[in-house]
C-alpha cells in the first residue's frame, strides 16, 4: 500500500526520497507539505527524519503502518515534535491520530491516491508570501515583462517600430550585423497591451505549475533557452520584426508535454491531452491570424520538449533533484 501510494504521488509531481531505517518521505513544495512513511517497528527504534534539512516544508505528517496491530502502549511511543501522526492498524483498518484530531482528510486523500484516484492534497490556505516563495521565478518574470512594457510606453509606445528596434526587438538585419543579444532581449518585449496581457496570463497559469515540478533553476533555464531558440527560429524563417514571450511560453508547454508523457498517471488525468488541445488551438490560431509568429511558437515548443527530455533522460532521476536548485 505504501509503495503504491508513493509511486502515485511521484507521478503527480511529489518528490520522493528514501531515508534511513526504512523511512521515506514525500515533499510538495507548492503546498509546503511533507509526508513521512514508515512501519511501526522502524518508528519504535527512535530514528528522527532530518526535518530541518527541508526548510521549504512548513507542515509535516507521519504515516506509520502497524502490520501486527496497535494497542494503547504503542501510542505511548515518543512522537516527533510538531508532527501530526497517523497510526494505521493494518489487521483492523482503524486509524489512530496523535495528537487526537477529527480532521482525517489526509488519510482519506491517501486512500484515494493508493487506489489510483489522483486528486489534490487537501491543504490549508496558502499566504501570498508562501505562493511567491514556491513560484518566485514565474512571478519575477511577469513583473520584469511589465517593467519592460512600461519603459517602452514611456519611451514612445510599445507599438512604435523605432522604440521596438531601439530596445531590442528581433530585427534580422541587425542580428546579421552582430547584435546577437536581440535573441534574448526580444523575449521580454511586447507589442501592445493585448499582446502583453495574453502572454502574461499564460505565464501566470502555466509558470507556477511547471516551476513546482521542474525546480526554480530548471524552470528559468527552460524559459530562457526556449525563448532564445524561438527567436532564432523566427530569425531563420521570418524577416518580420518580432518580439514577445510566447515562444518561451510554448517552450513551457513543450516541457510540460514531455513531463506528462513520462508520468502516465498525470497523463491519465487528462492533463496531457488537454495540453495537446491547447497547443493545437494556439498554433491553428497563429496560422489564421496575421501578424503572429508561428515559427517562434514551433521553435519554442520543440525546444521545450527536447530540453525536458534531456534533463529527464539523465542517469540521476529527475524527481530526486527537482527542487534542489
Amino acid at each position: 500500500m505504501i509503495q503504491t501510494t508513493l509511486d502515485n504521488l511521484k507521478e503527480v509531481g511529489w518528490v520522493i526520497e528514501k531515508l534511513e531505517d526504512n523511512w521515506q518521505w514525500a515533499l510538495n513544495y507548492s503546498t509546503q507539505r511533507g509526508l513521512m512513511f514508515t512501519d511501526y517497528a522502524s518508528f519504535s527504534r527512535g530514528f528522527t527524519p532530518p526535518l530541518e534539512k527541508q526548510p521549504g516544508i512548513k507542515k509535516w505528517e507521519a504515516i506509520i503502518t502497524c502490520p501486527e496491530g496497535l494497542d494503547s502502549t504503542g501510542l505511548k511511543q515518543k512522537k516527533i515534535k510538531n508532527v501530526q501522526h497517523w497510526f494505521i492498524d493494518m489487521p483492523t483498518g482503524n486509524v489512530f491520530p496523535y495528537p487526537p484530531t477529527r480532521n482525517n482528510s489526509t488519510i482519506k486523500w491517501l486512500s484515494q491516491i493508493a487506489s489510483g484516484n489522483i486528486s489534490e492534497h487537501p491543504t490549508e490556505p496558502v499566504s501570498l508570501s508562501q505562493k511567491y516563495q514556491a513560484n518566485f521565478i514565474s512571478y519575477t518574470l511577469i513583473v520584469l515583462n511589465i517593467i519592460v512594457f512600461l519603459i517602452l510606453t514611456v519611451a514612445g509606445g510599445s507599438e512604435n517600430q523605432d522604440v521596438l528596434i531601439r530596445y531590442g526587438a528581433k530585427v534580422n538585419k541587425l542580428i546579421v550585423a552582430g547584435e546577437y543579444w536581440r535573441f534574448l532581449t526580444s523575449i521580454f518585449i511586447h507589442i501592445g497591451i493585448i499582446h502583453l496581457t495574453v502572454n502574461l496570463y499564460a505565464l501566470w497559469i502555466l509558470g507556477p505549475f511547471a516551476e513546482i515540478r521542474f525546480g526554480h533553476g530548471r524552470f528559468l533555464a527552460l524559459y530562457l533557452v526556449t525563448g532564445i531558440c524561438a527567436s532564432m527560429a523566427s530569425f531563420f524563417f521570418s524577416n518580420a520584426i518580432s518580439a514577445g514571450a510566447s515562444g518561451a511560453i510554448f517552450g513551457i508547454m513543450g516541457g510540460l508535454l514531455y513531463y506528462s508523457w513520462k508520468h502516465p498517471k498525470l497523463w491519465q488525468t487528462g492533463f496531457g491531452k488537454n495540453l495537446l488541445v491547447v497547443i493545437a488551438i494556439n498554433l491553428g490560431f497563429g496560422y489564421i491570424q496575421p501578424g503572429i509568429d508561428n515559427y517562434a511558437h514551433l521553435g519554442g515548443l520543440i525546444t521545450g520538449f527536447i530540453f525536458m527530455g534531456l534533463f529527464m533522460g539523465k542517469k540521476k532521476k529527475f524527481e530526486d533533484s527537482s527542487f534542489q536548485n
